[in-house]
């Protein structure tokens, strides 16, 4: 109790109290006149009880996303990676939560055109996270180096946004396109 009366003569008293039936309460001490000490009782439930269902929301989406199969990498408008499966981080051996700094599509497509066989298209799909107008969906081929080809999908969304998808063609669908003179979708 010293602890707490000398903490909040000086201003620096501040916790968060959570109570059996659900209630959290942040409580803050502060120095008054003549010598008092006023302590504020401030009832956060409702901003607790948001933010967990913000980050649970947040978790079941990951959750279900990292169950696709497809690498799946979205950008931002200005270019930020802001998104990526647990598919994409083993495909192109990509560890963004040990990362402080943000991955940009640049920093993104020189790691995929590192480990894949030269591709001229990596620059239009660059360029295409970066257009602000007459965004289309459109897809190239990518061979990663010892590899089975891919398809590569650039999918504008909403906000300005992208998602590249990496997907595996399965032996049949590629002998078909081969066969059939035309690349796979």
């Amino acid at each position: 109790m010293a602890d707490l009366i000398s903490a909040a003569e000086i201003g620096q008293f501040e916790e968060t109290w959570t109570l059996e039936g659900g209630q959290t309460f942040r409580v803050t001490g502060r120095p008054h006149p003549d010598g008092a000490i006023a302590f504020l009782m401030e009832d956060i439930s409702a901003e607790v009880s948001l933010t967990r269902n913000f980050r649970a929301e947040l978790e079941l989406g990951q959750s279900l996303v990292d169950t696709f199969e497809d690498a799946l990498a979205v950008f931002s408008q200005d270019g930020i990676l802001t998104f990526s499966n647990k598919a994409y981080d083993t495909l192109w051996g990509f560890d963004g939560e040990s990362s402080f700094a943000d991955v940009t599509i640049t920093d993104a497509v020189q790691l995929w055109k590192d480990k894949s066989v030269a591709n001229p298209l990596w620059q239009d799909l660059k360029d295409a996270v970066m257009k602000l107008e007459d965004r289309a969906e459109w897809s190239m081929p990518v061979s990663l180096k010892g590899q089975t080809p891919m398809q590569c999908r650039i999918v504008p969304i909403a906000s300005g946004a992208t998602v590249v998808r990496f997907s595996h063609q399965t032996p049949a669908a590629a002998s078909f396109g081969v066969i059939m003179g035309q690349a796979v979708d």
